[in-house]
């Protein structure tokens, strides 16, 4: 899937190697509500670089594309929307440790863990008053088979009470993201 060891695509997921204009450019999210989020402290991303500026990783523009998803097609709060935001990055790390676990396998055959492509997996965000409970699931030809165990537990919040669920495309996220960080690091060694 991603061409990469799980120990590699660990260290690459969390590699903070971006800046923010790469970010922005990757994801689409509107410049203003990015520096926002950050400053208010509403999506908690970036780490200083040595010289001052943040630098972010392709987990974190995972989180954001996930929050532009929801805030401007959903149109949860941004607040709301960053419960949720870690929801593709937990993705990622699920499959880093099933593939880990099938590859040392006796009966390793050499191709994925995962049952059908990433870009097929959804998270499901189940609301209940302010608890919120977040499953992956996968779409295989027209049927959602979910994960036999919950992805984690979300404290809800009050903008999220009129839902009842949020589905958000992770797979796509991470499928989509994976392939800009890519391009976007070849233009810097070309």
């Amino acid at each position: 899937m991603f061409n990469m060891t799980p120990s590699e695509l660990q260290e690459f997921l969390h590699e903070r190697a971006l800046t923010s204009d790469e970010v922005i450019k990757a994801t689409g999210v509107d410049k203003f509500a990015f520096r926002n989020w950050i400053k208010r402290g509403t999506l908690e991303i970036g780490h200083k670089h040595r010289l001052g500026r943040l630098a972010f990783s392709p987990a974190d523009a995972m989180r954001v594309s996930a929050m532009v998803d929801l805030v401007s097609k959903i149109g949860i709060s941004p607040l709301a929307a960053a419960k949720l935001a870690e929801q593709p990055v937990r993705l990622v790390e699920t499959f880093i440790q099933a593939e880990e676990k099938h590859r040392s396998s006796d009966e390793y055959d050499g191709f994925s863990a995962l049952p059908v492509p990433i870009d097929r997996f959804v998270s499901v965000a189940l609301v209940q008053n302010e608890e919120v409970l977040t499953f992956n699931a996968y779409w295989d030809e027209d049927r959602l088979f979910f994960s036999g165990e919950d992805a984690g537990r979300v404290e809800g919040t009050h903008p999220m009470l009129s839902l009842s669920h949020v589905v958000l495309g992770s797979g796509l996220i991470v499928d989509d993201i994976m392939e800009k960080v890519r391009a976007l690091m070849d233009e810097v060694v070309e």
